[in-house]
């Protein structure tokens, strides 16, 4: 879901492993007006980041692959050292 550019809604970065607790994040955060954007592994949440503007990341922390989200949260944060995660 791309943001569009004259919304004023924060656009939310969810990344968890586990569809479920991505879907139900997802419709609570949009149900309380928010953009949201999911990803099931680290990855493809760093590619999503670099490529949509992202107020926000809420991350698992505990993710398999080489990008788990500790790791993912210091390359956002490299990239951008004023996201939220």
């Amino acid at each position: 879901m791309k943001k569009v550019q004259d919304s004023k809604k924060a656009q939310i970065l969810v990344v968890d492993d586990e569809a479920g607790i991505r879907q139900t994040l997802k419709d609570f955060l949009t149900g309380h007006g928010f953009a949201v954007l999911t990803a099931g592994e680290g990855e493809e949440a760093l590619s999503l980041f670099q490529t949509y503007p992202i107020d926000l990341v809420i991350a698992d922390i505990r993710m398999p692959g080489e990008l788990n989200g500790l790791m993912l949260t210091r390359r956002i944060k490299d990239l951008n050292p004023n996201t939220p995660v």
